[in-house]
């Protein structure tokens, strides 16, 4: 639950960064109250970005893999994404049956796509144009109550779980207070000093790293082929990339592998950090593409056209008009991306070996039920939020700074 809170405000934060207030002003200024112009106003403008985030949080759901992994299937509870991996983890392993399964999320895209590709073509809440104008909404008395009911939320699905890893790792046993002495250090001693661990945490930082850095020039750059242009094959290139995130992390994972060990010449990129690389750009593919296909539907074509008319390029165009208009689309991107290579497992479990292993998988098998070091898991855990965190934080600060600012 927390995961999904965080993924729909993170992605519709900068739409709503970007519409016009002008437009609920001018509402207000007509005698409209403020759930008329919310109504009549800011939903219509934000139900592409609305629409999108449901659409792609759906995915999401049959993606979902770790938690359910580690507290479901010992009680032999499943879900789609731990179903699957069962089936392809049976001896023998029963590929067409989880084959089968992933084929659902085809017909889920394919209803999608046409609804998502209608509200491209409306063109109807364009809310960034040369007379762009951003501002906030006075909540008036219900700041305190929506303040009260997010302090709850960040305090249930953030802090307490995070303050329980942290004194977890911290204990001889987690979850034995009675154990003298409770509290030791020697659990991280043991993980900082292990060579395996630093080999996870040298592999997890390249790998995300490169992720932030690419993933946000090429997801641009196929939103603006698909928005921007008339190229005839934009339509089956848009099927393409709704359809690479239908398939779940797992399958993905899975049918690389085939592609790697069957194919001449492709066994050489089995167990390195690209082929990781290539599995995670394709999940995030999906997420990245539409989050900035949403924000060019957003911004007018007048500017473009202006610099056109001006005498610059294709190219300086897009680096002196679209990168600062989309810099808070790329640094959202850029950080979603890093944190997803950091924490992803279900996708890369499968290509990933020794000298490749990521922190999230070393803690995944920590935490196993054949496993049982809580403790371990528990640190490495505490050291990815880390490692997720400071890019975030840092976002934050500066990143969202460089694009749209309020006036």
């Amino acid at each position: 639950m927390s995961n999904g809170i965080s993924f729909k405000v993170i992605l519709l934060t900068p739409a709503f960064r970007n519409m016009d207030a002008s437009l609920e002003e001018a509402a207000k200024v007509s005698g409209a109250s403020e759930l008329k112009t919310m109504v009549r106003v800011t939903l219509p403008l934000m139900a592409s970005p609305i629409i999108l985030v449901l659409a792609l949080q759906l995915l999401r759901i049959f993606q979902s893999f770790e938690t359910e992994q580690l507290l479901g299937t010992p009680f032999g509870f499943f879900v789609y994404s731990t179903l699957i991996f069962d089936l392809v983890r049976d001896i023998p392993p029963r590929y067409g049956e989880a084959t089968v399964l992933a084929s659902i999320t085809l017909l889920i895209v394919a209803l999608i796509i046409p609804v998502q590709r209608w509200m491209l073509h409306r063109r109807l809440y364009t809310t960034v144009t040369a007379g762009f104008k951003p501002g906030l909404v006075d909540l008036g008395p219900l700041k305190w109550i929506l303040f009260g009911l997010i302090t709850v939320l960040v305090v249930l699905l953030t802090i307490a779980p995070v303050a329980q890893l942290i004194l977890q790792s911290f204990m001889t046993r987690a979850g034995y207070f009675d154990i003298q002495p409770t509290f030791t250090l020697s659990h991280w001693s043991k993980v900082l000093t292990d060579s395996f661990f630093l080999s996870a945490l040298g592999n997890t930082i390249i790998l995300a790293s490169t992720a932030a850095i690419l993933s946000p020039l090429l997801f641009s750059f196929l939103a603006y082929v698909l928005v921007r242009t008339r190229w005839r094959g934009r339509i089956l290139l848009d099927l393409i990339i709704w359809g690479s995130g239908a398939v779940p992390g797992m399958l993905s994972g899975l049918g690389l592998l085939w592609l790697f060990i069957g194919t001449p010449g492709f066994n050489v990129l089995y167990g390195t950090l690209f082929a990781l690389l290539i599995v995670v750009v394709i999940q995030g593919n999906t997420t990245g593409v539409n989050v900035a296909k949403g924000t060019f539907v957003q911004i007018g074509q007048e500017m473009e056209e202006a610099a056109r008319v001006a005498g610059a390029g294709w190219f300086r165009t897009y680096f002196r008009i679209w990168i600062p208009l989309l810099m808070p689309t790329l640094t959202l991107l850029a950080v979603l991306n890093f944190t997803f290579a950091a924490n992803t497992t279900s996708s890369i479990i499968l290509l990933a070996d020794a000298g490749t292993q990521t922190l999230s998988i070393m803690a995944l098998e920590f935490a196993s039920p054949g496993t049982g070091l809580w403790e371990e898991a528990s640190i490495i855990s505490v050291i990815i939020i880390l490692l997720t965190l400071g890019p975030a934080v840092v976002a934050r600060i500066f990143g969202l700074k460089v694009g749209l600012r309020h006036s």
